[in-house]
């Protein structure tokens, strides 16, 4: 019956939740049942358990502290549903997230499917446990995992903390060696690391990877992939490496069909990265300006580059 009271507090729709009391107390009567490790780990397996994480503070509480009474291995189990969870939903504040990883760190043995999920979370939530990553970092280095999961892993806490330099090197002298094992998927994250730490000593792993890009590929890529591609493909550019001008007239093609899914910061990014290469395009801009407009203020930047290419384009 208690399960029952959880199960439908979770058909509830959102706003009714509001006003609505948790099954706080139904939770921590199933808490003093000898069957309650399967019943914790039933109710995380409910379609909309993330209600329970968001819209119930104390019953969320008492849930990350019945943690520190399991034994390593149930922990181990529950914690990836968790990062689950706070990939699919950010239903965790900091401090929650802090409880997690705090967890995570009590595990001796880290395998790559948990790893995996661990710089998905620490990435969507950005809250990272530097510790942790070290330690990721060193099993990185003498372990050799696939390169999916090493891109995973650098694209998600790179850009955000201290560079493992030593982990970087690896990462270049890898891709070098194991081209071949880049998936199609992860080209636009694996050129982007690339260029994050120049060019210098990997020109033949960048022009091998830019080979792949072609109109075709552009079109199939998904809208977050896009933005990067666009990017790596600006800044080979800037390194004056030969990028062919109709591939960044299929991405304008491909941005047209997604303005509607942007924010604001997105919107400015797109447009400087048209800006440096010079990149003329009225209707994009046009229909840049209007979703900003849809969004609040233009930016300054954004307003400049329309004026700068067409002052008369509010008559298109």
């Amino acid at each position: 019956s208690q399960l029952a009271a959880i199960h439908n507090y979770l058909k509830l729709d959102v706003e009714t939740l509001k006003d609505y009391p948790p099954p706080l107390q139904e939770f921590k009567l199933i808490l003093e049942t000898q069957d309650r490790l399967t019943y914790i780990k039933t109710i995380l397996k409910y379609r909309n358990s993330w209600k329970l994480f968001a819209y119930a503070e104390e019953f969320k509480e008492t849930y990350l502290k019945e943690l520190e009474l399991l034994s390593l291995e149930n922990k181990k189990e529950l914690i990836a549903s968790l990062l689950e969870l706070g990939i699919s939903k950010k239903v965790f504040l900091e401090k929650d997230s802090t409880v997690i990883l705090n967890h995570v760190n009590q595990i001796s043995k880290l395998d790559w499917g948990l790893i995996k999920k661990l710089s998905l979370f620490m990435k969507v939530n950005n809250f990272y446990n530097w510790a942790l990553v070290d330690r990721i970092a060193q099993k990185c280095l003498s372990e050799k995992p696939q390169i999916s999961t090493l891109v995973l892993f650098l694209r998600c806490t790179w850009k955000n903390g201290p560079v493992n330099f030593e982990l970087e090197q690896n990462f270049r002298e890898r891709i070098a060696h194991e081209l071949d094992y880049v998936s199609k998927t992860d080209i636009p994250h694996t050129l982007t690391l690339l260029l994050r730490s120049g060019v210098k000593h990997q020109m033949f792993p960048i022009l091998k990877l830019l080979s792949q890009v072609t109109p075709d590929y552009i079109e199939s890529l998904k809208s977050h992939q896009l933005l990067l591609v666009l990017f790596s493909l600006v800044k080979c550019r800037r390194y004056q490496i030969q990028v062919p001008d109709n591939l960044f007239e299929v991405i304008s093609c491909q941005i047209k069909d997604s303005i509607h899914q942007r924010n604001s910061k997105q919107i400015d990014i797109i447009a400087k990265g048209f800006s440096e290469i010079n990149f003329k395009d009225d209707h994009l801009y046009h229909q840049l300006k209007q979703k900003a407009e849809s969004l609040g203020d233009p930016s300054e930047f954004l307003q400049y580059l329309i004026d700068s290419v067409q002052p008369s384009i509010e008559t298109i």
